[in-house]
């Protein structure tokens, strides 16, 4: 067997999913541009676009944590900084229109604190022509997301929602919306992953996520359960819909769909984004659209499958998997993950370029395309723009935040405990292999439970996992190494319990599998978004699987073969004794019950991990994370976690 990277890996798969991106293509897409130098006579669109806001009012650091103190001459985004961007291009361009592809709620401790109130406010000060919706919109559930629809003032499109079950939300959305340039009529197609069910499991049992910042709260029973009721979701193949080139779910199966009166969603149903999308758009094409712009809260993955898929889409503007596109080398190292746009051909020779402009307010998408009299997208350019110190950020806009900034400034600089490294979150740290936030955070979640040892045992749970996907920005050691309240929640936002629960070996192993085969991790590019990736620990030392763990000294050490067929690539797996004088490997038995530390996410199966749902037993609620790492860190500062070299790929 010989080591491989993992982008090589899914650029294979994608070569050989959608042909459509192959180099044949990407000629064909420079010649069409060549050839379409003089542009007279072709109608001109510029579309400027933001994706995955989530909740970053304040300019950020580089890596989107928090801007630190006497660094603010280096940080970038925040909402006083797109507003300017914003307001000058809508002014520069012909016939510009901005769009919001959703996911702007949930990530920061503004948004803990002030919730849709605060969203709304803000987000209206924007010139938004149309928006769709996200799957963090729903966080709250219906209750929080629906006098956010109601408060906007430009209109929310989604073509993928069945509301017949929940009369609360009708009437609130359209499937699209036409706005006219120029005399000529853009329809906006909105559409959400539908999935999202899957991705937002109710909150925690026993304590909603709001009892942290107001108690009093009514807390939720000990008797709900979680979502995906579906038996396909067993075998990871829920995801399907998702990605090109894998088995299509059949019709009559109702996959990763909630109880309705469980999951976040409510009794909102979620329907195939492809055929939402294609009826839409051929309805707006019979009455005269002859541009079709789909607005997706889908992912890159999912937005290929559309353009290819949809004929009468003509752009995608997208969200939902924080996809840097970047036509040449992207400011400050980041990496892009496709040129900007990426173009589709379909099966007819039409081309749709696809646009994304990562996340966290750093970049506005930046779009211009031309098109002939028939509505065919003939010729484009442009590129996201960093929201960088060259905007200046609109005095009036910090004025309205002032009012706000005093209760984010008392609860989120309280000082927890410091740091002399930097605890790295980022999406090609976590998301492809270990990292060392993963490391530390993991190890906490095993101490919090390490004093309740009986039975025999040295240790109450030997493993712990947590989802990559639930670290949502880094912690930097350059702000005199301390680490604020404010750091923690913005590192992990979701304000999930750390619970244990016991699962049998079988189980276990489907798990493991499961990281390593979800369409999640995939991302068109060839690269990795995370969502379905797991971080490990042991109680001596914490380690990081996502595609291979062959640690020496871990809670698992786990041996993967990433040519195997999906199901099949998990080679050998080994546990932590917690019954045995002396800590040791031992082969994982199938019929063995481990007991485990996990977030609530995870518990409530949250990325399709519905596994731990349906099968654990003896589930206790823990305490919140963010209280749960404040005593970590504050137990061990400074902190000074480094990575443990565990991840190890192969291939025959």
């Amino acid at each position: 067997m010989s080591a491989i990277g993992v982008s090589a890996l899914c650029l294979l798969y994608l070569v050989l999913a959608i042909p459509a991106l192959d180099a044949g293509d990407r000629r064909s897409q420079r010649s069409k541009r060549q050839s379409t130098d003089a542009k007279d006579g072709l109608f001109e669109l510029s579309i400027i676009h933001l994706n995955d806001f989530h909740a970053r009012f304040e300019q950020t650091s580089w890596s989107s944590g928090n801007c630190l103190k006497g660094q603010e001459g280096s940080c970038v985004g925040g909402i006083a900084r797109l507003y300017t961007a914003i307001e000058e291009l809508v002014a520069q361009r012909p016939n510009a229109i901005f769009l919001n592809a959703g996911d702007n709620f949930q990530g920061t401790l503004w948004y803990t604190l002030f919730k849709w109130n605060l969203t709304l406010e803000f987000m209206n000060l924007l010139p938004h022509d149309a928006m769709t919706l996200g799957n963090h919109e729903f966080d709250d559930k219906l209750a929080g997301v629906i006098p956010f629809i109601k408060g906007l003032n430009c209109p929310m499109v989604v073509a993928n929602i069945d509301d017949s079950l929940e009369p609360r939300f009708q009437g609130l959305y359209n499937k699209s919306v036409v706005i006219e340039r120029d005399g000529r009529k853009i329809g906006i197609v909105g559409y959400i992953i539908k999935t999202v069910d899957c991705l937002n499991p109710p909150v925690a049992p026993t304590r909603s996520r709001d009892n942290w910042m107001h108690p009093g709260r009514p807390v939720v029973p000990d008797d709900v359960v979680s979502c995906l009721n579906s038996p396909v979701a067993l075998t990871g193949s829920r995801d399907n819909c998702m990605h090109p080139g894998r088995p299509v779910v059949p019709d009559d199966v109702v996959s990763c769909l909630n109880p309705p009166e469980l999951s976040s969603t409510e009794k909102l149903r979620f329907l195939d984004e492809v055929e939402a999308v294609r009826s839409e758009s051929a309805r707006l094409k019979s009455q005269g659209v002859d541009i079709i712009v789909g607005l997706s809260h889908a992912g890159y993955g999912v937005d290929l499958v559309v353009a290819a898929q949809v004929p009468d889409i003509d752009v995608i503007v997208g969200g939902h998997s924080h996809t840097l596109l970047y036509t040449g080398t992207p400011p400050g190292g980041d990496i892009a993950e496709g040129p900007y746009p990426t173009v589709v051909t379909q099966a007819s020779g039409k081309m749709v370029p696809i646009v994304q402009a990562y996340a966290f307010s750093k970049y506005l998408g930046n779009l211009t395309v031309w098109f002939d009299q028939e509505g065919e997208p003939v010729a484009w350019e442009g590129n996201p723009i960093l929201m960088n110190q060259s905007f200046e950020e609109k005095g009036g806009i910090l004025e309205k935040l002032s009012p706000w900034m005093e209760e984010v400034t008392t609860k989120g600089d309280v000082f927890v405990g410091t740091t002399k490294v930097y605890l790295n979150a980022s999406s090609y740290a976590c998301s492809m292999g270990e990292c060392n936030l993963g490391d530390m955070f993991t190890q906490a979640m095993v101490e919090e439970y390490v004093d309740k040892a009986s039975n025999g045992s040295w240790t109450y749970a030997t493993i712990a996992i947590h989802n990559a996907g639930g670290f949502r920005s880094s912690i930097e050691e350059t702000n005199y190494n301390e680490i604020t309240f404010n750091d923690l929640v913005t590192c992990t936002p979701f304000l999930n319990t750390i619970d244990t629960l016991e699962l049998q070996g079988r189980d276990l192993l489907q798990v493991l599998e499961k990281s390593v085969s979800n369409p999640f991790n995939s991302t068109a590019s060839g690269g990795f978004n995370g969502k379905g990736f797991l971080q490990y620990a042991a109680v001596e030392l914490s380690t990081t699987s996502a595609l291979a763990n062959y640690a020496a000294e871990a809670g698992l050490n786990v041996v993967y073969n990433l040519t195997r067929p999906i199901g099949e690539r998990v080679v050998k797996v080994d546990a932590l004794c917690a019954e045995c004088r002396v800590p040791r490997y031992q082969p994982l038995n199938l019929d063995t019950w481990y007991r485990i530390v996990t977030n609530s996410y995870l518990a409530g199966g949250g990325d399709g991990y519905k596994v731990f749902e349906q099968n654990s037993r003896n589930h206790n609620i823990g305490r919140l994370d963010v209280e749960v790492f404040q005593d970590y860190i504050k137990k061990n500062s400074p902190i000074i976690q480094g990575l443990e070299g565990r991840i190890i790929m192969y291939q025959d």
